[in-house]
């Protein structure tokens, strides 16, 4: 991520299995990875996404990526 960063490309953050995270848990470890992003000053991340490839219904972040893909691959 850091060469990413360095070489000024932009990228997505994307958090499999987010299914086996106890959902008592799940907004602490969403505020976790936002806060290292920022602490590791990752500038060229553009979203993160928390994601169950297994269960896509379970959250909303599975439909808005594939939505950045599919609009990515039109242009």
């Amino acid at each position: 991520m850091r060469m990413l960063d360095e070489i000024g490309v932009d990228y997505h953050i994307v958090l499999n299995k987010f299914d086996l995270v106890d959902e008592k848990d799940r907004e602490k470890m969403k505020a976790k990875i936002e806060s290292e992003v920022q602490q590791l000053e990752l500038k060229q991340v553009k979203k993160i996404y928390f994601v169950s490839a297994k269960h896509v219904t379970m959250f909303p972040d599975w439909l808005k990526l594939v939505n950045e893909l599919t609009a990515a691959d039109a242009k």
